[in-house]
């Protein structure tokens, strides 16, 4: 029976390991080239592991020297170490605190992650002092229990962090990633370990360490991983009907779809005030950077809508009138919309695309037609949404752009004082072939696309004139489509719109 046994450990030490040698190395190789972090705790664990743990079932079944022997107790605690420098790669290739693509990773918190790498090597610690050098940790424990007492006392911040960060594990109210706030600090996680738990600022981009001793004590709030909601505060005047000041603020998140997410704006009516109605324009930011840059974008577009639908913003202190008298009497004073009207005649008269309309009819035009008001960075018009009517641009600068069959955006031209764009919006179904984007402060003439219809009928030299336009606009939008979707690249200068 005992060559039996011998025959079958010579047959595992004789051909067995040099097997196992082979394939631990060519599957590290393997997944050394693929980058997983497997092929590392392979690799050592081929080579520090097998070598001392073959030598050492070679003295203690072939030359059956005693586990007792110095030489023996030496060799089992080199292989025991060996097994800490190959089990730490080992946790590293199933275990990670950063999200990963890699197949089999488990991503788990920091402060877990640290705590099984300790008790691994507090374990092997244990199993090699007690175990094999015999070493009687009672004694040790007994020891230790005095001068933890003295420790625990000077360290009674530290421990009770690091028993708070285990109880904080253990009870799991959040996670990294998670928009969280802690006694009115507000932030995301971006790090949890033994002290403390770190956040980054949504405001002022900064980070915040708050220990964990004190994160114990503190009513926490965890919004989840999407973010947390803000409100922007803003009031209108009672003259200004509660549903279009609801409709318009719900467009200032246009274009901030990557800071904030699709439909993540909500305006809400809060009050009635003294001077007007109280609004709340309540976002969630899922970005990166600073709240206060949104914030500032945000109410720079509140104003530019309130000038666009003549929304009135009430003073916040009362204000006192000043009146000019004559005689006596108060002077009647121009009032600022009829020097507008006329402003407004006399650039539509100025417009080569409305020569052939006849004084009367501009100065009709002119009364139905509006200014409207955009800052920089606004959208005017979004390819592929129905536009209101016809758009002239009376100052400023509007970048046009498009989108390709391919899903590419090119950017075509500035348009400046005079140039059109919205001329299909007359054609019911048909969409913005095109995006407006205000590059500065600017202001456009918008005619709605009903007055335009009424033009067109009652006027058949222009509507002769405006359908040649409309074609030759199209023709031009095809070409420039084809020339950005073959190139994928800048249109050339005669593919601009003019």
């Amino acid at each position: 029976m005992l060559e039996s046994n011998l025959l079958i450990w010579l047959f595992i030490l004789g051909l067995g390991f040099p097997i196992l040698n082979v394939v631990l190395h060519e599957a590290a190789e393997r997944l050394a080239r693929k980058q997983h972090p497997l092929g590392i705790a392979l690799r050592r664990l081929r080579q520090y592991v097998l070598p001392p743990l073959a030598l050492l079932l070679v003295i203690r079944i072939l030359f059956r020297i005693a586990s007792t022997e110095p030489s023996t107790r030496i060799l089992e605690t080199i292989t025991w170490v060996a097994v800490v420098v190959a089990a730490i790669p080992l946790l590293n290739a199933f275990l990670t605190t950063k999200k990963t693509s890699t197949p089999g990773q488990i991503q788990v918190p920091n402060l877990l992650f640290q705590t099984i790498r300790a008790a691994v090597i507090l374990l092997i610690l244990y199993r090699v002092l007690g175990g094999i050098w015999q070493v009687d940790l009672s004694g040790l424990a007994a020891a230790l229990g005095v001068g933890s007492l003295v420790v625990a006392l000077a360290l009674q911040d530290t421990l009770s962090n690091l028993v708070s960060g285990l109880l904080l594990l253990i009870a799991s109210p959040f996670k990294e990633g998670d928009w969280i706030e802690v006694d009115g600090t507000q932030g995301r996680v971006i790090d949890q370990n033994w002290w403390s738990v770190t956040l980054e600022h949504n405001r002022w981009e900064e980070k915040i360490t708050i220990p964990n001793g004190t994160l114990s004590k503190a009513t926490i709030k965890n919004f989840g991983q999407d973010g947390i909601w803000h409100p922007i505060n803003v009031s209108f005047s009672y003259d200004d009907a509660p549903d279009r000041v609801l409709s318009a603020l719900e467009s200032i998140s246009v274009g901030f779809e990557n800071d904030i997410g699709y439909g993540n704006v909500f305006p809400l009516i809060e009050s009635f005030g003294d001077k007007g109605i109280d609004y709340s324009v309540w976002y969630k930011n899922t970005a990166d950077w600073g709240n206060f840059r949104l914030v500032n974008q945000f109410m720079t577009r509140i104003y530019y809508l309130a000038k666009r639908n003549n929304f009135t913003i009430p003073y916040p202190i009362a204000v006192q009138l000043n009146y000019e008298l004559e005689d006596g009497l108060p002077k009647e004073i121009p009032c600022a919309e009829d020097n507008r009207l006329q402003e407004m005649a006399d650039f539509l008269r100025s417009l080569s695309y409305l020569s052939s309309l006849e004084d009367a009819k501009i100065n009709e035009l002119a009364t139905k037609a509006k200014f409207e008001t955009y800052g920089s960075g606004e959208y005017i018009t979004q390819q592929g949404i129905d536009d209101e009517g016809l758009y002239f641009v009376y100052t400023g600068k509007i970048r046009i752009s498009i989108k390709t069959r391919q899903g590419h955006t090119r950017e075509l031209n500035s348009l400046t004082r005079g140039s059109v764009f919205g001329e299909l919006s007359i054609f019911p179904g048909e969409v913005s072939p095109i995006t407006a984007l205000s590059e500065q402060d600017a202001e456009v003439v918008m005619i709605l696309d009903e007055e335009m219809m009424q033009l067109i009928e009652s006027n058949p030299q222009f509507s002769l004139e405006f359908s040649q336009f409309i074609e030759q606009r199209k023709r031009a939008m095809e070409s420039l489509q084809d020339i950005a979707s073959k190139s994928h690249q800048t249109v050339a200068s005669n593919g601009k719109i003019r």
